[in-house]
């Protein structure tokens, strides 16, 4: 059976949407779990060093800047490319026996 033309032109096109709409929601994808890996692996706020959390401590007002401070990440100088959470350096020093 041949189809005229314009239908398979229609139909043609209507191929193409599709195709590009299922290019632009992949690519969509692909970029909302790039960003969503950066931001669970990746410091969002970042400090020097252990000092540094620990003013981020002393300056918390409210739970919420508490909070902000445990997110709070720096390099460890023990390993390269390394980052520890200063949640991480609080607990410990917070959790010491004999504190």
């Amino acid at each position: 059976m041949h189809h005229p033309p314009e239908q398979s032109r229609a139909s043609g096109s209507g191929r193409l949407a599709r195709a590009a709409g299922y290019t632009a929601s992949m690519t969509a994808l692909c970029l909302l779990v790039v960003l969503v890996g950066n931001l669970a692996l990746g410091p969002v706020h970042g400090v020097r060093n252990e000092a540094a959390c620990e003013r981020a401590y002393a300056e918390a007002r409210t739970r919420t800047d508490s909070i902000s401070a445990q997110l709070l990440s720096f390099p460890d100088p023990a390993g390269r490319g390394v980052t520890r959470r200063c949640g991480e350096l609080h607990a410990a020093t917070v959790d010491a026996p004999g504190r």
